[in-house]
């Protein structure tokens, strides 16, 4: 559970600890925490993001022309001094977060490792390496697994939650190009990717509850997250096609919402909200279609879902009792600890 200075004040206010007891706390709290200046997190995560990009998906074209062994010294040199830089950072200068990222940025050269060792064993060939963060292709999974057995490995030793993110991320782009693989087809249709996506983005939110009820929910997050992403697609497609099955839909982003109010986990909201949104503002073109009053029943749905907003953040804890009088307590009992 987090805490401001308010609530330590209010603590301080009656009589819980004294003023004295609270500086002493919060000096020992800061001397604990040498990574706690945002500043300094910025600074770490931009930093990794953009070697991340420039060594991934923005990486594009810029070295079409470069041969195997030239990608595979590269990647390896980049996998090596990162991985030992790493330790260095986190056990010589006890900078954990800032060592933690290193790690992650030499897990995320692991694709081009494998990409270049298969096309230098003439495994397969013909693709160029950015293709594998824009094309739906069958092969690209043991560039996905590897990353993944790699990544699972860095994680049983350092325990970083943002090493999810890659797995999470990986198992994303698995859940679109296994599809081939599966129905042992070239052509694949939308609907064989759509029930695949279902499969896939239902197994990582899983995945990430169990997670969060061991009380690891910066891990659980990220599968929340691209469990989402996974599952809406998946969704979307069935459900989308006519005005009935949009209204299934709406229901299930409804759910979204109160499994979000259940496991106190706003990703949920977010992603409910958006479908609530979509299907209001379909409502509101099927209705104003042609009229030059859409714009304004946008405005008004966007005022309202604000509006809610507002009378949820003032009402939050009578509400959130509120429905939890409503809920079983054997239901109760599945809600992860804090």
């Amino acid at each position: 559970m987090k805490y401001t200075d308010k609530d330590l004040d209010l603590a301080v206010k009656n009589n819980i600890f004294t003023q004295e007891q609270k500086d002493n706390f919060i000096t020992f709290i800061k001397e604990q925490d040498t990574e706690s200046n945002p500043l300094q997190k910025f600074l770490f995560y931009t930093g990794s993001l953009i070697i991340i990009s420039g060594m991934t998906w923005l990486l594009g074209t810029c070295w079409a022309d470069m041969d195997y062994a030239a990608l595979l010294t590269i990647s390896m040199v980049y996998f090596v001094v990162f991985t030992l830089a790493g330790i260095g950072v986190t056990q010589k200068l006890k900078i954990t977060l800032g060592g933690n990222l290193l790690f992650c940025i030499a897990i995320a050269v692991v694709p081009m490792i494998v990409y270049s060792i298969l096309n230098l064993s003439d495994v397969w060939s013909g693709d160029k390496y950015g293709d594998f963060y824009i094309w739906i292709r069958g092969k690209w999974i043991v560039l996905e697994l590897s990353t993944i057995a790699v990544a699972l490995l860095f994680l049983i030793k350092v325990r970083f939650h943002f090493i999810v993110f890659l797995i999470s991320f990986c198992l994303w782009y698995l859940s679109m190009d296994i599809v081939p693989v599966i129905y042992r087809e070239n052509w694949i249709s939308w609907f064989q990717r759509a029930h695949i996506s279902k499969i896939f983005g239902t197994l990582m939110i899983a995945t990430g509850y169990i997670l969060h009820l061991k009380k690891k929910r910066d891990f659980a997050f990220w599968l929340y997250l691209f469990g989402l992403f996974t599952l809406t697609f998946g969704f979307s497609f069935f459900y989308n096609a006519d005005s009935s099955g949009f209204f299934i839909l709406l229901l299930i982003h409804i759910v979204m919402c109160f499994v979000s109010l259940f496991l106190e986990e706003p990703v949920f909201m977010v992603f409910g909200a958006i479908g609530i949104g979509e299907f209001l503002s379909r409502m509101a073109y099927e209705l104003f279609k042609g009229s030059k009053l859409f714009p304004f029943a946008l405005t008004i749905i966007g005022a309202l879902i604000i509006t809610v907003g507002i009378i949820y953040q003032k009402n939050r804890s009578n509400i959130q009792n509120a429905i939890s009088k409503l809920i079983p307590e054997c239901v109760i009992n599945l809600r992860p600890k804090v």
